[in-house]
């Protein structure tokens, strides 16, 4: 995810990362983040196997401007992701060739 944070930092502020989903959807509820991103366990294997791999953005944006701007957000953040991992996959498949 380190690789990642300077080029999402453009669409998204990186407030950390963790594995407890409980204590992330607390900050949301008290207005500490505006959004969560849900990373599944194994994405680089889901992909290899040619399967999605489902990321989740979880947010509590009741007024539509800012639930417009945070699901543009996280949509192009999750494209910028995408290609990188298309990116790395096909480096990958060229490498083993």
């Amino acid at each position: 995810m380190a690789k990642f944070t300077d080029q999402l930092s453009n669409y998204v502020v990186n407030e950390g990362y963790s594995s407890d989903l409980a204590a992330a959807e607390r900050r949301l509820e008290n207005g500490s983040i505006d959004l969560i991103v849900v990373f599944p366990d194994d994405a680089a294997d889901s992909v290899m196997h040619g399967q999605q791999a489902v990321i989740q953005i979880m947010h509590d944006k009741i007024d539509p401007i800012q639930q417009t701007a945070v699901e543009i957000s996280a949509q192009l953040a999750v494209q910028e992701l995408n290609g990188n991992v298309l990116e790395a996959v096909v480096a990958r498949a060229q490498s083993e060739l």
